[in-house]
């Protein structure tokens, strides 16, 4: 991630951010998959209708779901997500790095994606891509990078980027401070 920034602000290329709204819900199961329904729902079997029970009662429903896309928390979820959206992206012209499979490359975009973060650094034109992307994925489209993968980027007066952890570091340091008040308490 580091070295595609630093070319990208040697070579003053653009830098675009998006992110995938349920990324793992968006992906196609490569095999059949049933799940038992869930408490307080029920399936009506005319017309094959899943719906919340008003009152909890103790009765366990003799059917099961069938799933037709991936869900969070099913082992595969991440391998079919990755898998799905590597498919589209080969399809589209892009070719993926044998040293870095997260890293794609076309003539004209370099696409570096993290689970549901994608970054995008464009020579001409994003807008073809990203239609393409929104056509077939639920996506957020974040424009210029801000905050990826945790870290904070901005850009200073004199056109340096600064990269800052400071949520992470507030987050150890809050964590730290708890544990080290619980250790006097109980002392």
């Amino acid at each position: 991630m580091r070295l595609c920034l630093i070319l990208a602000h040697k070579y003053n290329l653009i830098t675009h951010q998006c992110d995938y709204s349920n990324a793992y819900c968006q992906s196609p199961l490569d095999e059949d998959l049933y799940m038992e329904i869930p408490p307080r729902f029920c399936c009506d079997v005319r017309t094959k209708k899943l719906f919340r029970r008003k009152h909890a009662r103790k009765h366990r429903n003799k059917y099961v779901l069938k799933l037709n896309m991936s869900l969070h928390g099913l082992r595969q979820a991440d391998f079919n997500w990755f898998s799905f959206l590597t498919k589209f992206l080969l399809e589209n012209g892009f070719t993926q790095s044998y040293v870095e499979p997260c890293l794609f490359c076309s003539n004209e975009i370099v696409i570096l994606i993290y689970v549901d973060d994608t970054l995008f650094i464009p020579q001409s034109s994003l807008n073809d891509i990203l239609s393409a992307l929104k056509r077939t994925f639920q996506l957020t489209d974040e424009s210029d990078i801000h905050t990826f993968l945790g870290i904070s980027f901005a850009t200073t007066s004199e056109g340096n980027i600064t990269l800052t952890q400071t949520t992470f570091i507030d987050k150890v340091l809050s964590r730290s401070a708890t544990s080290i008040v619980w250790s006097i308490a109980l002392a």
